[in-house]
């Protein structure tokens, strides 16, 4: 299947009749749209952003949306949207995300993890028990407003003490949040200098030294909206720990659906149900507080088996591609005309190679020696 180069030049012609519109790539809405107008309409549309949760930045409103759908359904084009929430019609999820158009990728960062670990040479950090020097860690970038809440709560807990904590605030411009704060004064927190950049980002895909001298890790995701599992999730089961989640309700129990273990042989997980986001955000720190109480080493140790059954999982996910969409896996075929798709292709498939096999390889005869 050829395709339009969206990303890239607006004013090229339709090939094959298709169109694709990256949410990281170069392309703007109105431009999208003006090009509607000027073109017959495509054979197919296909919006690709498996790295967010919504494609808000094409359709940035539920009217905009509501215009676009009945102009594909008008004129016959077949549609998709490759986002990355999970789609569950027995869960909880808003906007976009039980949407008949979307085929979500909830798995695609497990891929990616892996991806980058085959091509790094990187294998699991685990934690070492003699150097266990706090509880957690907790990595935050972007203030958005559940996750001032999270910090705020944090601090409010007393917990900042118990684990290494980074507070970036990347695209904060001003002073001005859409958070009241209430207990701490914002202030830049970081840890590992070596692994971070002076600009404030880092590898995302790969994790500070502190995962082998802390416990567990506290994750703060990307919404409260809606199911949506990043690299803050599967990094810390890549590398082989516990982790406790505040993100949107069931965020921590709906990971069993998808075959993993969560952590109740050690927190009670009744807060992960609480609709009421500052609620569920005060009842996750008291079950936080209250691993202060084992030692870190009783604690890696009580929670060993459940994350090297994740790790394994995370491989089965991404060697049996169980959660990749049939149109997603379809259109990231045979392009090897469009760098974009050729790079999600690999992603996708990378279990396949024989980089990954010799990586995996490696990995099982250290672990055995």
């Amino acid at each position: 299947m050829l395709l339009f180069e969206a990303e890239t030049n607006l004013s090229k012609k339709w090939i094959d009749g298709n169109f694709y519109y990256f949410l990281w790539g170069n392309s703007f809405p109105n431009d999208v749209y003006q090009l509607m107008k000027e073109k017959n309409p495509p054979k197919g549309f296909y919006v690709v952003g498996p790295e967010e949760w919504e494609p808000v930045t094409l359709f940035y409103d539920p009217f905009v949306y509501e215009c676009f759908k009945y102009y594909i359904e008008a004129n016959n084009i077949d549609f998709k949207v490759i986002a990355g929430a999970i789609m569950d019609k027995d869960n909880i999820n808003y906007d976009y995300a039980q949407d008949p158009y979307f085929a979500n990728h909830p798995t695609y960062f497990a891929h990616c993890i892996v991806t980058h670990a085959v091509d790094n040479k990187v294998t699991p950090f685990g934690i070492n028990k003699n150097k266990i020097l706090k509880l957690f860690t907790s990595l935050n970038g972007r203030p958005h407003p559940w996750r001032c809440e999270f910090i705020d709560t944090m601090y409010a807990n007393k917990l900042f003490d118990d684990g290494y904590i980074s507070w970036h605030e990347l695209d904060h411009d001003n002073d001005v949040y859409e958070y009241d704060w209430k207990h701490w004064t914002p202030q830049k927190m970081e840890f590992d200098v070596n692994w971070q950049r002076t600009d404030g980002m880092k590898d995302l895909y790969f994790p500070p030294n502190e995962f082998q001298t802390s416990a567990i890790s506290l994750i703060s995701e990307s919404n409260t909206r809606c199911l949506f599992y990043t690299e803050k999730t599967f990094v810390p089961i890549f590398h082989k720990r516990a982790f406790f989640i505040y993100g949107a309700p069931y965020a921590n129990t709906y990971l069993e659906k998808m075959g993993f273990k969560i952590f109740d042989n050690v927190i009670d997980y009744s807060f992960d149900s609480i609709l009421d986001d500052t609620e569920r955000c005060n009842a996750y720190f008291k079950e936080v507080n209250k691993l202060k109480q084992i030692p870190h080493t009783e604690l890696v140790e009580m929670l060993q088996p459940r994350v090297e059954h994740n790790y394994t999982r995370m491989l089965e996910i991404v060697e049996n591609k169980e959660y990749v969409p049939d149109i997603w896996n379809t259109i990231t075929k045979e392009n090897s005309n469009h760098d974009h798709l050729v790079n999600y292709n690999r992603i996708l498939n990378i279990a396949d190679t024989d980089e990954y096999k010799e990586w995996k390889e490696k990995h099982e005869n250290s672990i055995n020696r």
